[in-house]
Order: structure tokens, then C-alpha cells, then sequence
């Protein structure tokens, strides 16, 4: 039901040549997706955390995600690179397609996408990894001391 009032608000907004709805892919083929891609839009109705949002703010899109995208609060940040909207309404959707068409918007939310991957790279991941193993082998030695 919601890809069909999906499709109607669409179409009534007469964005037909902007937004393609994609099923699911493959991770070789979701690169080239996001290379070539103006936004990436995650209309789950129920998403726990949603790796590709990880990916899509890794190439520097901006984001339009449903309120139900778990990961929303970490990497998808409101009205700096992403647009939420409630998962059940189409019209929301829809109203956000038109908002990041605005090419200075979609820069600046692009541009803010790739500030917050920053944060999660291999290399923050590897620093922040081996700051947590540091920490715990402190921890561990000062136990053996006071003991």
C-alpha cells in the first residue's frame, strides 16, 4: 500500500524523472548505485540499524530516511544531511524529495555526510579499538597490583 501512495505522490509531484525506486542489490552493485545516485532514501517501516546508511553518507549523499531507521539518531542528523519523515506517510516522502532537489541544499547535506563519515572510518574505528584495548590492559594491570 505504501509504494503505491508512494508512487502516486510522485507522480503528482511529477517527480518521476528525479526519484527511482531500486529493489534489493548486491553489495557490488549498490556502489555503483550510490556513484551515480542524487540521495539515498531508506523508507523502512522497521530498520534496527541500516548498514547503508553507513554506506551512502561514506559517498557523500544526502540522506532521506524513515523514522523507523534505527541508526537515524548516529549518522542521519536532521536538516544537516538528512530529512525524516514517518514511516506510514507517502505525502512527507515525498515533500522531502522536493526539499533536497534544491541544489544548494542537497550540496550542504552532502557535504555534511561526508563531515559524520568521517567519524566512522576504518581508521576512527581501528584508533577508537585500540584506545578501548589500552584502557582494558591499564585496567587489568592495575588489578594485578593491587592484589
Amino acid at each position: 500500500f505504501f509504494k503505491q501512495k508512494t508512487a502516486y505522490e510522485i507522480s503528482k509531484r511529477n517527480l518521476e524523472g528525479v526519484v527511482t525506486t531500486i529493489p534489493w542489490l548486491s553489495q557490488a552493485e549498490l556502489a555503483e548505485v550510490y556513484r551515480k545516485a542524487f540521495a539515498f532514501v531508506l523508507p523502512s517501516r522497521f530498520e534496527p540499524w541500516g548498514v547503508v546508511i553507513s554506506e551512502a553518507i561514506q559517498s557523500g549523499l544526502p540522506l532521506i530516511v524513515s523514522s523507523r531507521v534505527g541508526c537515524r539518531l548516529e549518522l542521519a542528523r536532521d536538516d544537516e544531511n538528512c530529512l525524516t519523515f514517518s514511516h506510514f506517510d507517502a505525502s512527507e516522502l515525498a515533500d522531502a524529495f522536493m526539499r533536497v532537489e534544491a541544489f544548494e541544499r542537497h550540496q550542504a547535506m552532502g557535504l555534511a555526510s561526508c563531515r559524520l563519515a568521517e567519524f566512522y572510518s576504518p581508521e576512527c574505528a581501528a584508533r577508537d579499538l585500540a584506545t578501548a584495548i589500552r584502557k582494558q590492559t591499564r585496567l587489568i594491570s592495575e588489578d594485578k597490583v593491587d592484589k
